[in-house]
Order: C-alpha cells, then structure tokens, then sequence
C-alpha cells in the first residue's frame, strides 16, 4: 500500500510482451544452469503480463503504461524522462529527450 501514498503523477506501468518475457526468463535459467521451470512457462507469464495489465488498470488509472518488449533501461528511462518533462511543460526537454 506504500505504493499508493506516493505521488502518483511519478508511477508508471511497465509491460512487457508475454514472448519476449519468456525469452529473458530462458536466458537468465540457462545462465544459472536450471532447466525449464514454472517460471519460463509462456501460459503462466501470459498469466501474468495479464494479471499486472488489469492491475494497472484497477489501481493505476492515471499512470503511463510503457511497453518494454523492444526497449532496453536507457530508452524505457529516457520515456519516462519525456513524459515527465512535458508534464512540466518543458517541451524543449521533452524533445531533447525523444532524440536520443
């Protein structure tokens, strides 16, 4: 509930697509030399990009949802960073920003 007594205009929602979730997941067992697991099941990620876009949906109505399927830290921060800046109005910021 912490989450909640924070200003909401500085949350966002993150997703991510079920498939590329799933391929980070493999990876990462590969690295830690563990086989196919629950955790790498697509059915069960689908079931929780799910549960985490209904959640948004619920108890974050106003919060930007980016996707980061295709996105690595850098640009998902630098999003971030422009939808601050033109909330501020900074829209020199702001397309400074989206250039990068």
């Amino acid at each position: 509930a912490e989450l909640f007594n924070i200003d909401q205009s500085k949350c966002f929602g993150l997703t991510i697509s079920p498939e590329r979730l799933q391929a980070i997941r493999v990876e990462r067992m590969k690295q830690f030399g563990r086989s196919a697991t629950q955790y790498g099941r697509l059915d069960n990620i689908k079931k929780e990009v799910s549960w985490i876009k209904n959640f948004y949906i619920r108890r974050g109505p106003t919060w930007p949802i980016i996707d980061t399927s295709n996105a690595g830290v850098v640009e998902t921060a630098a999003r971030i960073m422009e939808i601050m800046d033109r909330r501020k109005g900074d829209s020199l910021a702001a397309s400074y920003v989206s250039l990068e």
